[in-house]
């Protein structure tokens, strides 16, 4: 790029990297809702805005026919495990743009009962 000029536009000192935690959860039954809840996850230095969460489905017992995408969303996710097992969760956090901003994967186990 000619004539513009990019110094201190981007100083690594200034990058938070993101951090995805996505809670503990007991007494899962199935065919309730579980709530997936990210809440105490730590945005990228671009701040917190509505599709910074990534959770997606693991694990899930062999005849479950429960989905959950990736696609980005909110910090909550309500779910519906369909059959008693060990389902596992993962988590990714993320900034608006930039691929240094993705937080490192968080996983949670979940036992529904």
């Amino acid at each position: 790029f000619t004539g513009i000029d990019l110094q201190g536009v981007l100083d690594a000192s200034d990058i938070t990297l993101p951090t995805a935690v996505p809670g503990t959860y007991t007494g899962a039954q199935a065919g309730q809702n579980l709530d997936l809840n990210a809440s105490g996850s730590t945005p990228g230095s671009e701040g917190l805005y509505e599709k910074g969460y990534l959770w997606y489905l693991i694990k899930r017992p062999a005849a479950s026919q429960l989905i959950l995408n990736g696609a980005p969303g909110l910090p909550n996710r309500t779910i519906m495990p369909d059959l008693p097992g060990e389902y596992t969760f993962g988590l990714r956090v993320h900034g608006s743009s930039g691929k240094f901003l993705y937080s490192d994967e968080a996983t949670v186990n979940v036992t529904v009962q």
